[in-house]
């Protein structure tokens, strides 16, 4: 099976039980990033997001007060984090782990629509970098770790696959 991580990827979602190692198999993928893309390694940037220990306003922008050309008080919303996070890397190729998405509230979940449809990969208004792969986590329901149903319009956006555990595979 060939792997392909292109810029038009689309994003996937990882479920599991709790330590499966999902977020740790996905701190390997900037490597394979380099290897597929033909750049170094130190070029391909990382950012970890855990989503249920942050606020949809991290993701959306802050709304700010602002006025319009005709001078007009409107709400202009400041930078997302979650973008700002992928500038301050500085790196064209990357990942970005949406870590423990299912743990995260109704919120959050909205606000990660816009980051895990492949038609428009936007956080706060502003686009995903084109060299950046989308990749989340999350347990499942049947876990009892606290997760919540992932809304629908959230999952539909993205590939889910299940991880188990495998001695074997090991």
């Amino acid at each position: 099976m060939r792997t392909t991580l292109a810029t038009d990827a689309q994003p996937v979602m990882l479920l599991g039980a709790p330590g499966t190692a999902k977020t740790s198999w996905c701190r390997t993928l900037p490597a394979l990033l380099a290897e597929v893309r033909g750049v170094d390694p130190a070029d391909v940037g990382l950012v970890e997001f855990n989503t249920g220990q942050r606020d949809a306003v991290e993701v959306n922008g802050l709304g700010l007060p602002a006025k319009d050309e005709a001078g007009r008080w409107i709400t202009q919303f400041s930078r997302s984090a979650l973008i700002q996070l992928i500038l301050d890397t500085g790196k064209e190729h990357g990942v970005l782990i949406l870590d423990e998405v299912t743990q995260s509230g109704e919120d959050m979940q909205k606000s990660l629509r816009s980051v895990l449809d492949s038609d428009t990969r936007t956080s706060g208004g502003d686009p995903i970098p084109a060299g950046w792969v989308v990749v989340a986590t999350g347990n499942r329901l049947s876990d009892k770790s606290g997760s919540k149903r992932a809304l629908a319009h959230v999952a539909n956006a993205c590939l889910r696959f299940e991880v188990d555990f495998n001695f074997d595979g090991w």
